[in-house]
């Protein structure tokens, strides 16, 4: 039969494993090797590993879904490529719209420094 471990009572004495100083240094290297990142690369590592075997392999989920919700969940893929059609359609046009405002700009630009130029000499003239 298991024991249960005593309990500590208010005012007794706890002897202590290891002083201030070792517990200090352990977590000291702890905190550099966590802060280092190379425990955060190595993470990385693992985890990009682990999904990279994933990639293109069937969890069954969708295959086990009735066959409604399957042609729901197609229907739903359809309508969002459609989506990322009309989306990148969007960005295209806005690509060009602020193509050509540039182009305005610039030309309007460089009329007004013209006329800026212009209008300093003839009052240099004066």
């Amino acid at each position: 039969m298991p024991t249960v471990p005593k309990t500590i009572e208010e005012g007794e004495e706890v002897e202590e494993i290891g002083g201030e100083r070792e517990r200090s240094a352990h977590w000291q290297v702890v905190a550099d090797v966590m802060g280092s990142g190379l425990m955060q690369g190595a993470l990385a590592g693992l985890v990009q590993q682990r999904l990279s075997g994933l990639i293109g392999k069937s969890s069954g989920y969708i295959e086990s879904l009735p066959v409604e919700v399957k042609r729901s969940v197609a229907g739903l893929q359809g309508v969002q490529l459609k989506q990322v059609e009309i989306q990148n359609s969007f960005k295209r046009e806005v690509w060009e719209l602020e193509k050509k405002v540039r182009s305005n700009i610039s030309s309007t630009n460089c009329r007004v420094s013209t006329t800026v130029a212009f209008s300093t000499l003839k009052l240099r003239s004066l």
